[in-house]
């Protein structure tokens, strides 16, 4: 089947194209287990080729092309890059009564932004957003203060990943699928102590992935205009130094996940990394970090239902290493993996063939 990102699989749009835009959603698509394990395989590695995912799933590779093809051209998945600039900043904002969704959405177009996400509660919304650290006092300073509609806004510097979002499946693999698809060791999370500015030909492989990160070698490196062989290599190159990370977007929505939350936990005296380290064994954590701030921890989570994250934070064993935890749910989605993702959760039509 050849390199990732041949002809078959679309370059993606920088906005999902069901999201709201004055015209009615597009039906939402119906999936089935097969649906889920590409999409899990996906996950693992964004840029595996069919064949590869077709040999590591035990299913006809022609069948795989065409699920997959499906999933990417609905933006039902979608395939992305990440380039870390710098360390990043977790931002926290309340908004005039009525303006959440304005502040949201400029917020959404703040440049380095990684996520944002609109919640229940005390915060309106959050966001994570790369800054490199000289550039951090016109953000908090300039930037974020003069967003539409905001009240007041709080921002703690991220000082440690202990998962990073890049790292987390979907849990429809085995252990063994995992290790077929995976191109290289992974690197678990970005490294915010050793971080170097990109050059010129890195930024445009960057900004080119961002777009299609199933883009192929060739196209690459006809659209940055330099040789294949160097392009493969430098892209490999920052792929295994974790200076580009390519991410897998699944619309949840249509995957039949139905609660996602942010928390924010203090931990008792001493127990922050025996917390984080529990923490990390749940398939519920998509992202764990330590913060500045009064809080030692922010997690995102996903679980099924609202008993099971009143279990999880009730019940699970990292609870007991907690001081305090307080949660927000994610009522909606404005952007994911540096990409705008804005949609309604939506109740989806699943099967488990």
């Amino acid at each position: 089947m050849g390199l990732a990102g041949d002809s078959a699989c679309p370059a993606h749009r920088d906005h999902d194209p069901r999201a709201g835009n004055g015209s009615s959603p597009a039906p939402i698509l119906k999936v089935d287990g097969l649906d889920r394990r590409i999409t899990g395989a996906l996950l693992v590695n964004g840029r595996a080729t069919w064949r590869k995912i077709a040999s590591a799933l035990g299913e006809p590779e022609r069948t795989v092309n065409r699920r997959a093809n499906r999933l990417l051209e609905t933006g039902t998945v979608r395939v992305t890059a990440m380039a870390p600039s710098g360390g990043s900043v977790l931002a926290q904002l309340k908004s005039r009564l009525g303006h959440a969704r304005e502040t949201a959405e400029a917020l959404a177009e703040v440049p380095g932004g990684i996520m944002v996400y609109a919640l229940t509660g005390e915060v309106d919304c959050v966001a994570e957003i790369w800054c490199p650290f000289q550039d951090l006092p016109d953000l908090v300073d300039r930037t974020l203060p003069r967003l539409p509609g905001l009240v007041s806004v709080t921002t703690d510097p991220m000082i440690h990943y202990f998962r990073g979002a890049g790292t987390w499946h979907n849990g429809e693999l085995s252990a063994a699928e995992v290790e077929a698809l995976q191109a290289q060791p992974a690197v678990p999370v970005f490294d915010v102590h050793h971080w170097t500015p990109y050059d010129a030909l890195e930024t445009a492989i960057a900004e080119a992935l961002r777009s299609n990160g199933r883009m192929g070698h060739e196209q690459l490196a006809r659209q940055v205009q330099a040789s294949e062989p160097v392009v493969r290599r430098r892209m490999e190159e920052m792929l295994r130094q974790g200076r580009l990370f390519i991410r897998t977007v699944p619309d949840f929505g249509v995957f039949g996940e139905a609660i996602e939350a942010m928390l924010w936990i203090r931990a008792r005296p001493g127990a922050v990394a025996r917390l984080a380290e529990s923490m990390t064994t749940s398939p519920s954590v998509r992202y764990l970090a330590a913060t500045t701030g009064k809080f030692q921890l922010v997690a995102s989570v996903r679980v099924p239902t609202l008993e099971d994250l009143y279990r999880f934070t009730s019940e699970a064993p990292w609870v007991v290493e907690a001081d305090v935890v307080e949660s927000a749910l994610v009522t909606r989605v404005y952007k994911r993996s540096g990409m705008r993702v804005d949609r309604v959760a939506r109740n989806p039509i699943v099967t488990r063939g």
